[in-house]
């Protein structure tokens, strides 16, 4: 909630949101080998490690499939949450590795859910994230003021005509405890 939120007392419909998603590498391949009640299992303990370490202003907007969505107007405490969950979910015996995508720009923030480009941005962003790997959009590295190794490349989005800088940020390499 912003200043001028509180005061009106009302959340704005629109606003400059960052959106991230966590999602499981290779669940798909995975379900071909595994039962479906083992796969859900899979997909809970994600959903409950994430939401075991966030706290606003971050929040986890919702689970779908093997993946989680987390939203924040704070970059940075957005980014903060998944490295500590990144870093939990290596210690989990049994989890498969994850990567992630996250985006920041104006979206629709109504009711348990956001809409909007940033969010297919970071969906598509994960879609393209390496193994245990952050792929974040420019707009996401601008506005963190934690200098991170981000690493540029560029990359074809669906839906771009051209293609994107990007910045790339390994979550194996970084963590909170030993950020700069």
């Amino acid at each position: 909630m912003t200043p001028d939120e509180a005061q009106r007392g009302a959340l704005r419909a629109i606003a400059e949101v960052t959106v991230a998603f966590v999602d499981v590498v290779g669940f798909t391949e995975l379900g071909e080998r595994v039962e479906a009640g083992e796969l859900r299992s899979l997909a809970s303990r994600l959903a409950d490690a994430a939401s075991s370490v966030i706290d606003p202003p971050v929040r986890l907007v919702k689970v779908v499939g093997d993946a989680v969505m987390l939203s924040s107007r704070d970059t940075g405490a957005l980014l903060e949450a998944l490295l500590d969950l990144a870093a939990l979910l290596r210690k989990e015996p049994g989890l498969p590795a994850v990567h992630m995508g996250m985006a920041r720009g104006p979206a629709h923030v109504g009711g348990a859910d956001v809409y909007g480009s940033p969010v297919n941005l970071a969906s598509r962003l994960t879609d393209l994230a390496r193994t245990e790997c952050l792929l974040a959009s420019e707009s996401v590295r601008d506005d963190d003021a934690n200098p991170y190794p981000w690493r540029a490349r560029e990359v074809r989005v669906k839906g771009f005509d051209w293609p994107l800088a990007v910045y790339e940020l390994a979550v194996n390499a970084v963590s909170p405890a030993n950020a700069p």
